[in-house]
């Protein structure tokens, strides 16, 4: 990717990513077909990728379709601070995904249980399904008067 934006700096970056994965696509589908034809697939390993892979696609679409909305929500809710809004909801997640590996580890290490953080990991996305009952695009955030640009949510 970073060699085409070195080569092609007059292209944008969405139009570049997406001629990549244009390209990939067909490139992927030649070259598996090339080796079904010549005999170098193993049948038992596909069949083990796809069972593992397909379930984990599917998961992370829905779940991509389960968070879309949260990010248009922060337009709703902040129309006048949705940049601030989702720099705080980015950043939430980049902590998340620095915490989440240490935490996953300490957790192992202390109970030599795989089953402990994974079902922390569900439990706290449980919790998340709940708090987001509470979130509310019908009363957007709006800037107390007198206070300068500190935003609170709208009564």
């Amino acid at each position: 990717m970073t060699a085409l934006i070195i080569l092609y700096p007059r292209l944008s970056t969405p139009r570049i990513v997406g001629s990549d994965i244009a390209h990939a696509v067909p490139l992927t589908l030649v070259a598996g077909t090339g080796h079904w034809i010549i005999g170098s697939v193993d049948t038992v390993i596909l069949g083990s990728l796809l069972t593992g892979s397909i379930p984990g696609i599917v998961v992370c679409f829905f779940l991509g379709v389960a968070i879309a909305p949260l990010w248009t929500a922060t337009m709703d809710i902040a129309p006048n601070y949705a940049g601030s809004s989702s720099a705080l909801m980015n950043a939430a997640g980049a902590v998340a995904g620095i915490v989440s590996p240490v935490a996953f580890g300490w957790i192992l290490d202390r109970t030599g249980s795989w089953t402990t953080p994974f079902a922390f990991s569900v439990g706290l996305l449980l919790f998340a399904i709940v708090m987001t009952y509470w979130i509310r695009p019908d009363r957007p955030i709006e800037a107390v008067p007198g206070v300068g640009s500190l935003a609170v949510a709208g009564e």
